[in-house]
């Protein structure tokens, strides 16, 4: 019997979730953003519909193709539990570190 192997029809996707989890985690806001997402899952729908409506005031700013990235990302509950997943995985990581004395 072979194993199911799940693969991610969208490798941009990933990507991004990647880049948002390593600047989450290089920036100390790991506990914060674990707690936000896991509180705030129900709406990170309305989170998405918010970026859309900035857009054109963030789009100068971090560029036109992020905030509409982001705003996808945010429309997919999927996409919100792969972040934590990523995010956990990093505070794991840094929490066996700071016992190890690394």
């Amino acid at each position: 019997m072979q194993e199911a192997t799940i693969i991610d029809p969208n490798p941009q996707k990933e990507q991004l979730i990647n880049n948002l989890a390593e600047w989450i985690a290089r920036h100390g806001l790991l506990a914060p953003a674990v707690f936000l997402l896991e509180s705030n899952k129900p709406f990170g729908f309305l989170g998405s519909q918010a970026l859309w409506m900035i857009q054109p005031l963030m789009g100068p700013v971090i560029g036109y193709g992020q905030v509409k990235a982001y705003a996808r990302l945010l429309e997919d509950r999927s996409s919100i539990e792969q972040l934590l997943v990523r995010l956990e995985s990093y505070q794991a990581g840094s929490d066996n570190s700071a016992s190890t004395g690394a």
